[in-house]
């Protein structure tokens, strides 16, 4: 499955790859909010796009299979972000800025069901006003979870506090 969103998410991961080389910046945030921005919001428009595009979309077998898809693209995507920081680590640049299980575990996996509910909705949705409702909770989630990566990676960056002996 060839979706401009996945050619967009392979780009950043080099650009990622890339600056952490170059020591340009941290990288990890970004990489963070890139991958929210295209896998929690773009790509649930692309693959709807792409499932709608298949007469048996809303049938059990066409269920099936796009699910299939997704998972794939999903697993394909975790395995691009693995591959890029093995490469670092390899290299000796990501010795101690080394994505911790979080990124994959919780981020992409965790994102699973999300996405797949969205796309979902958005395939049976009956009218413009109902698929304007999931678009804005599309976006709602997208901007919660770009949040949350801002307040961990700030948490993360804080210098810690040594305790003070008596």
């Amino acid at each position: 499955m060839q979706l401009e969103t996945v050619a967009r998410i392979n780009l950043l991961i080099e650009a990622w790859e890339r600056g952490a080389t170059e020591l340009e910046q941290p990288g990890l945030l970004s990489l963070l909010l890139g991958l929210n921005t295209y896998v929690n919001h773009d790509l649930i428009f692309d693959l709807v796009h792409h499932f709608a595009c298949q007469s048996d979309a809303l049938t059990p077998a066409g269920y099936a299979r796009n699910r299939r898809e997704f998972e794939t693209l999903l697993t394909n995507i975790k395995r691009a972000v693995t591959d890029a920081e093995l490469r670092l680590v390899s290299r000796g640049i990501l010795a101690g800025d080394r994505a911790d299980s979080w990124l994959l575990d919780d981020v992409i996996d965790g994102w699973r069901e999300t996405l797949w509910r969205h796309i979902d909705a958005l395939l049976r949705s009956r009218n413009e006003t109902e698929a304007g409702a999931i678009r804005f909770q599309i976006d709602r989630r997208a901007d919660k979870r770009a949040d949350a990566i801002r307040r961990s990676a700030r948490f993360n960056l804080q210098p810690r506090l040594m305790p003070q002996s008596a």
